[in-house]
């Protein structure tokens, strides 16, 4: 016809394939409309419109129509058991059988303003998902940064917290120290206040024993210096001297002016204690004579002044005869 050649060459073919076709109708989609006439521009229209019409209804026919399965062919045969001297017959290798060749894929016709609109439409929602992720990415970032700070912030007064009970703790035992020493210093004062007190408590008692002491010596000893210068003193010791006598048994071994000097240690009531001849003139049997003569002798006499007593006397033992 008047049409573009493509859309002639179609024609001839006869649409001898499917893909054909459609590349055909594609082509004749995007050429020019032709310029000879009206009766040619809508011929070749129509023709267009035939295309898409078959490939659409094609593409729709291929989707509901379910694909069938293939069945594979297998052929079997009876082997029968021959004797060992007879070979079994070879069995004709199996011919391969040839895969269908795929069916072509159809794809639907494109619409260039649909596609803008669905990749408008795309961009629209991914910058939505954008701005809706980047403000899930602000949020969490922002409740992440005020839980941060809500922890630093009571690790803070956690800390400030911390300080002040070890400083008050710090300042109660620094208190109680000084308290407490206080209390030990008035304690040591009060002990070396009692401490001095005692001592000089004692040191008095100590000085009114001694002085006591002193005044019962004095007076003792003047007590004993007026009796003898009374007399009385050598009147206790010649009676002493007479008891010692007449307890004395004469050894035969005495020998004419006989003088020994004899210590005698006594108790307050005469009872005598130790007797000792320091010195003598006679033999050993003498001076035993003597001693056990002022044992025999015990008690002694006592004075008649209580003041002439003497604990440790001295005695001239000297007899008469």
């Amino acid at each position: 016809g008047d049409g573009h050649p493509a859309g002639g060459r179609c024609k001839q073919a006869g649409f001898s394939d499917r893909s054909t076709a459609t590349s055909c109708s594609q082509k004749a989609v995007i050429a020019p409309a032709p310029r000879s006439g009206w009766s040619s521009w809508s011929l070749s229209i129509l023709l267009h419109l035939v295309l898409v019409a078959i490939a659409t209804g094609f593409w729709f026919w291929k989707r509901a129509t379910p694909p069938q399965e293939q069945r594979l062919a297998i052929e079997a045969s009876v082997v029968t058991a021959l004797p060992a001297t007879q070979a079994a017959p070879a069995q004709p290798a199996p011919e391969a059988e040839e895969e269908p060749e795929p069916e072509p894929v159809v794809e639907p016709p494109t619409d260039p303003q649909a596609e803008a609109k669905a990749a408008e439409q795309a961009e629209r929602e991914a910058a939505a998902q954008r701005v809706t992720e980047a403000a899930r990415v602000a949020e969490e970032r922002r409740v992440a940064e005020e839980r941060l700070a809500t922890e630093r912030s009571a690790q803070e007064e956690a800390a400030r917290r911390k300080t002040e009970h070890a400083a008050r703790d710090k300042a109660e035992r620094e208190k109680k120290d000084r308290e407490k020493a206080e209390r030990e210093k008035v304690e040591r004062e009060k002990a070396e206040q009692e401490r001095k007190r005692r001592e000089l408590a004692q040191a008095e008692l100590a000085r009114s024993q001694r002085e006591s002491q002193l005044n019962a010596q004095i007076a003792a000893e003047e007590r004993l210096a007026a009796a003898r210068a009374s007399g009385q003193l050598a009147q206790y010791l010649s009676q002493i001297t007479a008891r010692i006598e007449r307890a004395w048994k004469r050894p035969p071994s005495v020998v004419p002016g006989l003088q020994c000097e004899v210590r005698v240690t006594q108790v307050p009531s005469g009872q005598v204690t130790a007797v000792q001849v320091v010195r003598c003139n006679g033999d050993e049997t003498v001076r035993q004579s003597i001693e056990d003569a002022v044992y025999r002798a015990s008690p002694l006499p006592q004075p008649s002044d209580p003041a002439l007593f003497d604990r440790n006397l001295t005695i001239t033992f000297r007899p008469e005869n």
